[in-house]
Formats: C-alpha cells, sequence, structure tokens
C-alpha cells in the first residue's frame, strides 16, 4: 500500500451534511467525532484510506486508543458515531477502519503517482551526483583531453536518455489520468440524467422544497446524498400509500 505524505481536504467539508447533523444531534461528542475523524483521515493516509496495524492487521482498541490519544470508551463513542453518519466503514473479518469515499475523493492512484514522479526525480539527482563523483576521481595528472571529453559527452547523453525517457512517462500517465477522468465524468452524467427522471417521477408526491433540494443535490453531483435523501422520500411516500 502507498506512503503518501499528503491529503486533500475540501474547503466546505464542515458544510457537508453529515457533519452538520453529527455535531447537532450529538452536541456531547461532536467535537470530539471531529477530532478522531481528522486523525483517522492522516493515519488511512498511510495505507490507501484503511486504519490498521499493517495489510494483515487490524489496531487493537487499546493501541488505537494509544494512536488517537484519547480512553477507549472516547474512541468507541467516537467509532460508533463515525459509523452511523457514514464516515467510516468497517471492512471484513479483519475489521480494518476504511475511511467512507476515500477513493472517490482523495485519488489514491494520482498521489501515488506524484510519490512516483517523486521517487524518480531523486534517482536522477542520485545517478547525477555518483557520475560527477566518478569523473572527479578518473580525471587527475594522467587524464587527457579525450578523457574528460569522453565523460562529458557520456553525463549529456545519459542525462538527455533520462529527461526524454521521464517526459515519455509523464505524457503516458496524463493520457492515462485524462482518459479515467473523461470516463468517470461520463458515468456521473449518465448517473445525474437517470435520477433525475426517477425524481420527475415522484414530483407530485412531494413537497416542491423536497424537490428543488434534490434536484439541487444532482446539479451538484452530490449523488451518495442524493441517494439517500431520495430513498427516505420513497419510503415515506409508500407508508402513505399502506
Amino acid at each position: 500500500m502507498a506512503n503518501v505524505e499528503w491529503l486533500k481536504i475540501y474547503v466546505d467539508l464542515f458544510d457537508n451534511r453529515k457533519f452538520r447533523l453529527l455535531e447537532i444531534e450529538n452536541p456531547k461528542d461532536g467535537d470530539l467525532c471531529i477530532a478522531i475523524f481528522f486523525k483517522l483521515l492522516v493515519m488511512a493516509a498511510r495505507m490507501n484510506g484503511f486504519v490498521c496495524f499493517n495489510e494483515d492487521k487490524s489496531y487493537t482498541k487499546q493501541q488505537l486508543s494509544n494512536l488517537l490519544n484519547r480512553n477507549q470508551k472516547q474512541v468507541e463513542r467516537a467509532l460508533k458515531l463515525l459509523k452511523q453518519y457514514t464516515l467510516i466503514d468497517d471492512i471484513g473479518k479483519k475489521n480494518f477502519i476504511k475511511i467512507h469515499g476515500w477513493d472517490k475523493y482523495q485519488n489514491s492512484e494520482a498521489i501515488g503517482e506524484i510519490n512516483r514522479i517523486g521517487r524518480a526525480a531523486y534517482m536522477r539527482e542520485y545517478r547525477k551526483k555518483r557520475k560527477e563523483g566518478q569523473q572527479t576521481k578518473e580525471t587527475g595528472d594522467n587524464s587527457t583531453d579525450s578523457d574528460v571529453t569522453s565523460n562529458v559527452t557520456r553525463d549529456i547523453t545519459s542525462n538527455v536518455t533520462d529527461d526524454e525517457s521521464n517526459n515519455t512517462d509523464k505524457n503516458r500517465t496524463e493520457k492515462k489520468e485524462n482518459s479515467r477522468r473523461r470516463s468517470k465524468e461520463d458515468e456521473i452524467r449518465k448517473a445525474v440524467l437517470k435520477k433525475k427522471k426517477s425524481l420527475d417521477t415522484i414530483k407530485d408526491k412531494i413537497s416542491i422544497n423536497d424537490y428543488n433540494y434534490l434536484k439541487n443535490l444532482l446539479d451538484k453531483k452530490k449523488l451518495d446524498e442524493f441517494n439517500a435523501e431520495y430513498m427516505k422520500l420513497i419510503q415515506e411516500i409508500e407508508s402513505i400509500d399502506k
């Protein structure tokens, strides 16, 4: 799993309905949950969205409590509420904690690619310094103009080859990212159109405020929030029909 050095935080994060309801409906533990959530985010950045000891082992309750610098009861309350508001998930028998929507919002592949490019730059600098050291060692009283010219030519050729190779890799990566992004945008656009049709089928059975609210979610492409609210309205409509 990738080990990244940064993560993305949207500036309108606290306008998210989940965070707002979490704070409003749980005034005693709201701040506690948010503080723990951000610590979990940082921990998850080291394991591609998972909070775990390693790829095969989860943290014990005591370990998690120590890392979060909170007592176990506080951690248990916070985790329960974060799961309730679908900000985190439990994954499989290993009981890993996963940040909900990590792949959608953090784009692990892109972050991993940034790290890969950073490592490539480091290796170029390392090879350059190593060659410079070899050139200095080989150049002495017995060195000829031909030797010096040969070393310089070799270094320049090697650097040009490295740069061309890296530019090719970068262009290939950008094309793949653009293709994935266009494909994802196309999927979202189709999903929005489909959900707008579904919304129109119940337009006469819901209030204008509910309709406008759901339509606004679709316009902003907030599909997860739309799905949750839409299902609630469907259940209300079904209960009334009964």
